[in-house]
């Protein structure tokens, strides 16, 4: 059977970030296994891939929703048949979306297609400090996150005292209390340390199936070239409807890296070899999160004239 890691953490944890680092220990260690990565975006427009480093690896996008929803599990088993069938890969790996509802995921490893082919060898939910103890309380998707992973990271240790993470130790444990912890930076994890199953966790019961979440997407795809203070002060400012942006952005002094979540706004230099489909190509994720209001946001942030954006 090949085993699946799944690696969860709500929006901005630094889940791409780690799986980074373990496909750079992976190469460095010159492993020779087939591996197959499965990256799962709630927006259209995908980001996670283009960070991640080339690599003997293969890589599959599932964006448009979560896929333990209905809008792609279907299409989320199809992938994993057609993988096993065609690939027979040696392990596969796969980074949910930050509001993916996990509960269910032995039942959709257990369906017909997939039983005796695959199982769950270790889940791994990355957690930020920063934002876990707010998104407990307002999110389903976020304890079921916590709930079922096998192993807690966490996350950013290099910006939060002992204090602040001893007090999201206490509240994960409330949710998970066998899930070992560990802390980290930068998502810099040996992977020897991630816990590793031979057990097949199986789940034949019916799909009981997720009430939709009050949580949407847009993405923006255009030439625009945007001013970095003034986007800065408007995510800020709207930071209760736009839990996560991230993306590239063209700025009168070149191209940025945008890394927002509810904690923090952030900007790096935006490395060349990113293939995306236009030189501001941004993704919003938040609660009831309108194109209008978007679409809005950028217009007062520009330093350019053109027209209105067209959907990505």
């Amino acid at each position: 059977m090949i085993p699946v890691t799944l690696f969860t953490g709500f929006l901005g944890a630094g889940k791409t970030t780690m799986l980074a680092h373990l496909l750079r220990q992976r190469e460095a260690r010159g492993d020779k296994q087939r591996l197959v990565l499965i990256i799962n975006e709630f927006a259209t427009l995908g980001l996670d891939a283009v960070q991640l480093p080339r690599g003997q690896y293969d890589v599959f996008e599932l964006n448009r929703g979560s896929i333990f929803c209905i809008c792609l599990r279907s299409d989320f088993i199809a992938l994993l048949e057609r993988v096993i069938r065609e690939l027979a890969p040696d392990e596969i790996w796969v980074e949910t979306t930050g509001v993916a509802d996990v509960s269910e995921v032995f039942k959709m490893m257990s369906v017909p297609g997939l039983r005796g082919q695959v199982y769950v060898r270790t889940n791994v939910c990355v957690i930020d400090p920063h934002t876990i103890l707010k998104v407990l309380v307002t999110l389903k998707a976020a304890r079921e996150q916590v709930a079922c992973a096998d192993v807690l990271v966490i996350n950013k240790m290099d910006t939060c005292t002992e204090a602040e993470v001893a007090a999201v130790e206490g509240m994960l444990r409330t949710h998970n209390r066998h899930a070992p912890f560990l802390r980290t930076q930068y998502g810099a994890v040996d992977i020897r340390a991630l816990p590793s199953s031979a057990i097949v966790r199986e789940d034949l019961r019916p799909f009981e199936g997720h009430a939709t979440q009050p949580i949407s997407s847009v993405s923006i795809c255009e030439a625009w070239t945007l001013d970095a203070g003034r986007l800065r002060e408007w995510l800020t400012a709207h930071g209760e409807v736009i839990w996560r942006a991230k993306g590239r952005l063209q700025t009168p002094e070149g191209m940025q890296w945008l890394d927002a979540t509810l904690h923090e706004v952030r900007f790096r230099e935006c490395p060349q070899d990113y293939t995306l489909p236009a030189p501001t190509s941004l993704a919003f994720v938040g609660p009831g999160l309108s194109r209008e209001l978007v679409e809005a946001g950028l217009t007062a942030c520009r330093v350019d004239g053109g027209a209105k954006a067209k959907e990505a």
